[in-house]
């Protein structure tokens, strides 16, 4: 299931880099515009939370930034109830 979830968030994340390049028709360029933005913001946030918990288990620094802005408590989530 975490498997699926990724990948459709990669699939948005996606979406998201393609509408920068080249937008797609109203009003779906500015629903995917605010959805990523608001998603981005979110991810950063939740990273900042859960920074100390993920230093503890070695999932921090740039491989853990970048994967809980990728894909947020799809990423964390597991490592976390697995320590």
């Amino acid at each position: 299931m975490n498997a699926a979830l990724k990948l459709i968030t990669a699939v948005f994340w996606i979406c998201f880099a393609l509408n920068i390049f080249r937008p797609f028709p109203e009003p779906s360029s500015t629903i995917v515009a605010w959805a990523g933005i608001v998603l981005a913001i979110a991810h950063l946030l939740e990273f900042f939370i859960k920074k100390k918990q993920l230093d503890e288990i070695n999932a921090g620094g740039l491989h853990g930034f970048s994967q809980t802005l990728l894909f947020g408590f799809l990423y964390w989530l597991p490592l976390l109830r697995n320590k």
